[in-house]
């Protein structure tokens, strides 16, 4: 019979459970790790489920595929799954965001903030950001900034943090030793 998530934590001792996510100015969420810790506090395993993006963010969804892939580390005593950042592993290179533009704060943050990720992430070259105006039911004019960030992006961030998806007793990163005071 196969057991449930809290029986499966009972066996290995697992006394804690933290997530935490990894965003981006451009794209939200990167990934969602999941660590399991023993009793004595040591942490034990890490599961990490990167979002593509092309997905719809889901909390829950990010949750539950870190766990799953943290409590596979933890009863398999091993690490898996590592982050395939193969570059051009698919046909469609980028995928096309945008975001509205409705006061000068707006603009100003997409220009001191966003705009750096990008040009950091990919060569923008001009034609690549480009700037629609359109008018809303009432008249009002609204500008939205459309812009393309490669496919691969969530990979590429996830890579440069983590070897494996599923991994056992892995060393703290810096991010997790600030979180969790370890």
């Amino acid at each position: 019979m196969r057991k449930t998530v809290q029986e499966r934590m009972d066996d290995l001792k697992v006394s804690m459970i933290k997530y935490y996510r990894h965003k981006s100015l451009v794209t939200q969420n990167i990934f969602t790790a999941c660590l399991l810790f023993s009793d004595n506090k040591a942490m034990m395993a890490r599961g990490v489920a990167i979002c593509s993006v092309l997905d719809s963010f889901s909390k829950a969804t990010g949750r539950g595929i870190a766990l799953s892939r943290a409590l596979k580390a933890a009863e398999s005593e091993g690490s898996s799954e590592p982050i395939n950042n193969y570059p051009y592993r698919w046909r469609t290179l980028f995928v096309g965001r945008s975001m509205r533009i409705k006061t000068k704060e707006d603009k100003d943050y997409f220009n001191d903030k966003v705009l750096p990720v990008l040009t950091e992430i990919q060569d923008i070259e001009k034609g690549d950001v480009k700037t629609q105006t359109e008018e809303d039911s009432n008249g009002n004019m609204k500008v939205k900034i459309l812009y393309r960030i490669p496919r691969d992006y969530p990979l590429e961030e996830t890579s440069k943090i983590f070897d494996y998806k599923s991994e056992f007793m892995p060393q703290p990163t810096d991010i997790e030793k600030k979180l969790f005071l370890l």
